[in-house]
């Protein structure tokens, strides 16, 4: 399936969902059943540090505004730390005392629709689901069924270094072909192509490369896709790369710090799948270009989303759906991401961001891909990377690193 199809068709399948609901489902949240006004008790919700989001004192002002408007319901926001998150969340599970609300990326969601304890949430954006974009919705679904209500989105795309490409005498580059057009220019000028990170998560590495391929992780039917003729192109390429020297080395297998790579020196002609807002922490913003997503077949490009899950778990649900349909609003939403130096989840709240960088990268929004939507996403990350690291070290050929790694993965999902 396509990318462009899977966004819209996660989005045909949410509409479906509430009008399933329409007709005569428990919707299980406040809808006709509860009015708002009704609702009191206490709830709690974690959040991770997101920007000038980092600390308990910064939302208090929020529960504050909340309160302006529902005087009955208490919550408490514990601001908990990103490391071991997904342990402390499991072991709050197990003992009885895990939050209402919780901040989750979109890994999360079918980690925990596996145990059995995420609340649909669909019907929170029911009156306004055609405000928020598509692509954040199909990060934050599974098997259909929303999980998240979206809040915040981030986007990558082509960055070139402009003293790269005057000093090379080249363009920034769009796709694979013109790539490796002034991969040799840029060479001889005395700097590198590109680099590949070959330490980070699959997300923001092998995968967009993939997906450009016009590849895909996992199969309809949940088997090992990555080792069919898209993916050996794109491990090729890359491989084509690394065997000319067009990227770093030392990038391709050790871990480095943003302002220590190459790219943080400003050694590189571009960054295929990169946040600008992060290159521009280490980076002159006046030497970097913000282009579009590159394209091999496909166009196609990584970018996170942030969404509010709800536990099933909690004695207060409805309490829970109205905060975080509170915090999803407009004007809540805007106010947040203007604060966290994100991108909004909905379609109308835009014009908030200064920078003229991540203005322009605003625009690839919409055709963003997340994450593999499956439980064992990141256990099959695990087993897949250091296949690719030795196809680009010459270990092994492209065809053989990802079959050796399709077979893991196949005998992983296979144990369930």
């Amino acid at each position: 399936m396509g990318l462009t199809k899977g966004i819209r068709t996660a989005a045909v399948l949410i509409a479906a969902a509430l009008l399933v609901t329409a007709c005569g489902g428990d919707d299980g949240g406040t809808g006709d059943q509860v009015s708002p006004d009704e609702v009191s008790g206490a709830i709690t919700f974690w959040s991770y540090p997101i920007g000038a989001a980092n600390t308990e004192q910064y939302w208090e002002p929020v529960v504050e505004r909340f309160n302006e408007q529902y005087p009955d319901i208490d919550v408490e926001v514990i601001v908990q730390p990103w490391d071991g998150r997904e342990e402390q969340l499991n072991t709050s599970l197990a003992g009885g005392l895990a939050p209402d609300v919780v901040y989750f990326n979109p890994d999360f969601v079918p980690k925990f629709v596996a145990q059995g304890v995420l609340e649909p949430v669909s019907d929170i954006v029911e009156d306004d689901l055609d405000d928020f974009r598509d692509s954040a919705l199909e990060a934050m679904s599974y098997e259909g069924e929303l999980y998240s209500v979206p809040l915040l989105m981030s986007v990558s795309s082509v960055i070139c270094f402009k003293n790269v490409l005057e000093e090379a005498g080249v363009d920034c580059p769009t796709t694979w072909d013109e790539a490796l057009e002034i991969a040799p220019a840029v060479k001889d000028a005395g700097y590198y192509l590109t680099q590949y990170p070959g330490t980070v998560t699959l997300n923001m590495s092998f995968y967009p490369y993939l997906l450009q391929a016009g590849g895909q992780v996992l199969d309809e039917n949940g088997q090992a896709a990555f080792n069919g003729p898209e993916g050996v192109e794109a491990l090729s390429f890359l491989r084509e790369l690394a065997d000319n020297d067009y990227v770093p080395q030392q990038s391709l297998t050790t871990s480095e710090d943003f302002e220590q790579s190459a790219a943080g020196r400003s050694e590189v002609a571009f960054l295929p799948n990169e946040i600008v807002s992060t290159v521009m922490r280490f980076v002159d913003p006046d030497n970097l270009i913000v282009s579009e997503p590159l394209t091999g077949v496909e166009q196609a490009n990584f970018g996170t989303v942030g969404g509010l899950s709800i536990f099933n778990t909690s004695d207060n649900i409805d309490a829970a759906k109205i905060w975080v349909e509170f915090l999803t609003s407009p004007e809540e939403m805007e106010s947040f991401n203007r604060d966290a130096e994100y991108s909004a989840a909905r379609e109308s709240v835009t014009g908030f961001l200064e920078d003229p960088l991540m203005v322009e990268q605003e625009q690839y929004l919409d055709t963003i891909w997340s994450a593999v939507p499956h439980e064992q996403a990141r256990e099959i990350i695990d087993l897949i990377k250091p296949h690719i690291q030795a196809a680009l070290l010459g270990r092994e050929t492209p065809e053989a690193a990802l079959n050796t790694a399709a077979d893991e993965v196949n005998a992983l999902l296979a144990r369930g």
